[in-house]
């Protein structure tokens, strides 16, 4: 049954493997000759697919016939096959941590920036009163992102 597996992953990377070099060959042909490129079915299979769908049956039937390679791979999968999964209902939740925590961080991270292009604003714009309460509202702003700072680095 593993074996299976493994033979169908040989399929799949040569199928990669067919479809990146199919697509590198007809951006290497574009480049040194486009008629070169010649269709051999129809329009949409070109040489440059026939090389890469050849390199890819090449690379399925080196990867079955390797003894090392098929014997790592078996190895492979009798350790997936020890992993125990997230059930569905963990994966759910876990997806749901993941973006109410990116929504709360994003949220702090979007507050410090408006702060912090405020007050480079501030500081920048020349036409603008120095008011107190401008003072005031500037070293607040630095001086809680020393307290945060401080408070993150401690131990």
């Amino acid at each position: 049954m593993i074996q299976r597996y493994v033979n169908i992953s040989f399929v799949f990377a040569g199928i990669l493997v067919w479809v990146l070099l199919a697509a590198a060959g007809a951006a290497v042909f574009d480049w040194v000759a486009p008629d070169w490129d010649l269709p051999l079915i129809s329009s949409k299979f070109t040489l440059s697919d026939a090389i890469g769908l050849v390199a890819g049956i090449i690379t399925t039937l080196l990867l079955r016939r390797s003894e090392k390679v098929n014997t790592a791979a078996i190895e492979i999968a009798n350790e997936l096959k020890k992993v125990t999964w997230p059930s569905w209902k963990e994966t759910r939740l876990s997806t749901v941590v993941v973006i109410i925590v990116t929504v709360i961080v994003s949220a702090i991270l979007g507050f410090f920036d408006a702060m912090w292009s405020w007050a480079t604003g501030f500081v920048y714009d020349q036409s603008r009163v120095f008011t107190f309460f401008s003072f005031v509202g500037l070293a607040l702003i630095i001086g809680g992102t020393a307290l945060l700072f401080y408070y993150a680095s401690r131990d």
